[in-house]
C-alpha cells in the first residue's frame, strides 16, 4: 500500500512541475515590434459594432457626476449613448458622427447640436477628443501614430510591451497587454516631461474571443478632468441602432 501511495505522490508531483515550463512559455514576451502591432490591429479590426451598459463618472474641478448608460456604436463613425438617472429614468441622449453631435436633455426638452470638431465638442465634453477617438476609446482603442512619430523605445516592462515615440510636439507611450493585445495604457507628454493625457483599460474579459476591457479611464492632467467608464456588460458585432430623431417640440441650440 505504501508503494502505491508513493507512486501516486510521484505522479502528482510530476504533473505539477511538468506544467511549470509551459506556463513560463505562455508568459514570455518575445514578439517583435511588427508582430505586436499586427496583433493589436488584428484585435481592433475584428470589432465592427458594440453594445454595452454600465456607469460613467465625470470628474472636474467643480465636482463629479455619476450616471448609468446604455451604448451602441458602429466603427468608425456612429455612436449613441442613452443616459439614465435614479431608478433607470432616461435623462438624456447623446449621438455622435463625423459630421454632427447631438445631445437631447429630456429634463428640459432641449437639444444641443453642432460640428464635432475643435472647441464645439470640447465645450460639451470634459476632455478634448475628436469623434473618431471617442468611438475608438469606448472599445479599448487609442489614437494611432502620426506620420511624424519616431520609435525611440521598444521593450518589455512588467510583463507588457512598451512602445515610446517622439514627434516634434510630444512624446507618446503605449503599454500593450501581451496576452489580450489591448493597449492597457496610453499617455502623451510634452518635452518638459509634463503629462498631458493618461488613459488606460483593465478588467479584461472576452466576447466571442475578442478582448473586451470592462474599465476605461481617461485623464487630462493639465485640466484636472477625467472620465471613467465601467461596463456591466459589453458585446461585439451584434446589430445596433445609433440613429436618433429630435422631438419636434424640443428647443434647439446650435454650437
Amino acid at each position: 500500500m505504501s508503494r502505491c501511495w508513493a507512486a501516486l505522490f510521484i505522479i502528482v508531483l510530476t504533473g505539477l512541475f511538468g506544467c511549470a515550463p509551459s506556463k513560463r512559455v505562455i508568459n514570455e514576451r518575445t514578439l517583435s515590434y511588427n508582430e505586436v502591432l499586427f496583433n493589436v490591429e488584428e484585435r481592433n479590426n475584428r470589432i465592427m459594432t458594440a453594445k454595452a451598459k454600465g456607469t460613467i463618472t465625470i470628474e472636474e474641478p467643480d465636482g463629479s457626476n455619476v450616471g448609468s448608460f446604455t451604448m451602441e456604436l458602429v466603427k468608425p463613425d456612429s455612436l449613441r449613448i442613452d443616459l439614465k438617472g435614479p431608478f433607470g429614468i432616461r435623462v438624456g441622449t447623446f449621438t455622435l458622427s463625423q459630421s454632427k453631435f447631438i445631445f437631447y436633455n429630456r429634463m428640459d426638452n432641449t437639444v444641443i447640436m453642432g460640428d464635432p470638431t475643435g472647441d464645439r465638442l470640447r465645450s460639451f465634453l470634459p476632455i478634448q477628443m475628436d469623434a473618431h477617438d471617442i468611438i475608438n476609446a469606448l472599445v479599448g482603442e487609442f489614437p494611432k501614430l502620426d506620420v511624424r512619430d519616431t520609435l525611440v523605445k521598444f521593450a518589455v516592462e512588467n510583463g507588457r510591451y512598451l512602445l515610446q515615440y517622439h514627434s516634434p510636439e510630444k512624446t507618446t507611450e503605449y503599454s500593450i497587454d501581451g496576452d489580450a493585445f489591448v493597449v492597457s495604457s496610453y499617455r502623451t507628454l510634452d518635452f518638459d516631461g509634463n503629462e498631458k493625457i493618461n488613459a488606460g483599460v483593465s478588467e479584461i474579459e472576452y466576447d466571442e474571443d475578442i478582448a473586451a476591457p470592462y474599465l476605461i479611464r481617461i485623464v487630462s492632467q493639465a485640466e484636472n478632468r477625467s472620465i471613467t467608464i465601467v461596463y456591466d456588460e459589453i458585446t461585439f458585432n451584434e446589430p445596433v441602432t445609433c440613429s436618433f430623431t429630435v422631438p419636434p417640440q424640443a428647443k434647439v441650440v446650435q454650437r
